[in-house]
């Protein structure tokens, strides 16, 4: 009955790829979603819940379950092999519930692609990486040579290294890495839960490819409780903070007394984007 009276279809034609008024979405897509299926709109810049993925990607990522009504957060997770002396690089899957959690109870959907989503390559060993070496992984296992693949407007971009300068770093807009061997030490603290750890700190490099500035306590004063900076700092209780980082797998929610922020509401899903890599 739709078919015929709706969108004036033969109901016995297989027309899924149908696009009656050549606006690259499907006509299906189109009525599904409430659009207009018969009127042409310009999709590569509607994006109704304003999470930086426009409709044409909507329809692109329908498959890992996207929806263009609901906020939608994709990252990308490429992880290096094992080291010939058995080094280990790894990301703990509780990890990655825990992410997915904080994510889900401000009604954001957090999509890890582990090799899921058509993503994840596993990387050859390197136990010293520079920023240049993170570069040219970016453009080899991420981009696949192509600077235009579509993955760019829709996915961060999180690698796990064995060994690299620091813990975690973002090397431009949507890219970041954390480091195994670095985090194996900060495991060895009593008081630190590996799950925790991994995911605070991902948690943390993912924060800067999503534009958060300023960050109160993003600073060495505030790593430690017994620290000045640590007490001026801990009311905002964000993963972004590193008087909190290996510590929380959360953004703060603003609830706090100042210097706290919602990072929450100030989330800018489109700085990833905005930097071509």
């Amino acid at each position: 009955g739709i078919e015929v009276d709706t969108l004036g279809t033969d109901p016995t034609v297989d027309d899924t790829l149908l696009d009656s008024d050549n606006d690259t979405i499907p006509t299906y897509w189109e009525y599904f979603w409430g659009y207009q299926p018969l009127t042409w709109d310009d999709f590569e810049t509607i994006d109704p819940e304003n999470d930086g993925i426009n409709n044409i990607e909507e329809l692109i990522t329908q498959e890992c379950i996207s929806d263009p009504f609901r906020k939608d957060l994709f990252v990308e997770m490429d992880i290096m092999g094992d080291g010939p002396n058995g080094e280990k690089t790894y990301f703990p899957e509780n990890s990655e519930e825990l992410i997915t959690t904080a994510f889900n109870k401000q009604n954001i959907v957090f999509h890890l692609d582990s090799g899921r989503m058509g993503g994840q390559d596993i990387l050859p060993f390197n136990d010293d990486l520079s920023r240049q070496d993170l570069q040219e992984i970016y453009q080899e296992y991420f981009l696949h040579g192509n600077p235009n693949t579509w993955r760019r407007g829709v996915f961060h971009y999180g690698l796990v290294v064995y060994n690299a300068d620091i813990a975690g770093y973002t090397f431009q807009s949507n890219a970041y890495q954390i480091s195994s061997s670095k985090l194996e030490k900060k495991e060895s603290n009593p008081i630190l839960l590996t799950d925790i750890v991994y995911a605070s700190c991902y948690m943390h490099e993912l924060g800067h490819t999503l534009g958060f500035w300023p960050i109160p306590g993003h600073n060495r004063f505030c790593s430690y409780p017994w620290q000045l900076g640590w007490w001026l700092a801990h009311s905002y209780r964000s993963c972004m903070n590193y008087g909190w980082t290996y510590l929380i797998v959360d953004y703060s929610d603003g609830s706090r007394r100042l210097p706290d922020l919602n990072d929450w509401k100030r989330i800018d899903y489109s700085y990833f984007d905005n930097e071509w890599g």
